[in-house]
């Protein structure tokens, strides 16, 4: 799993979540990836939405 998709399938959970990149925000995925960043961008956003009619 990535950062990413375990950041998002946290906060769908209803965790609170923080991604902290060492570098630029998926900087190192393109060749290390499975490619799970294409299709969890809909979720992330879901995710962040979602948290954000929360506060």
């Amino acid at each position: 799993a990535t950062g990413c998709g375990v950041a998002v399938d946290a906060a769908s959970r209803g965790l609170k979540v923080a991604l902290v990149e060492k570098y630029d925000f998926s900087s190192g995925t393109s060749s290390r990836s499975t490619k799970l960043i294409h299709g969890g961008v809909r979720y992330l956003q879901k995710a962040i939405m979602q948290f954000d009619s929360e506060q």
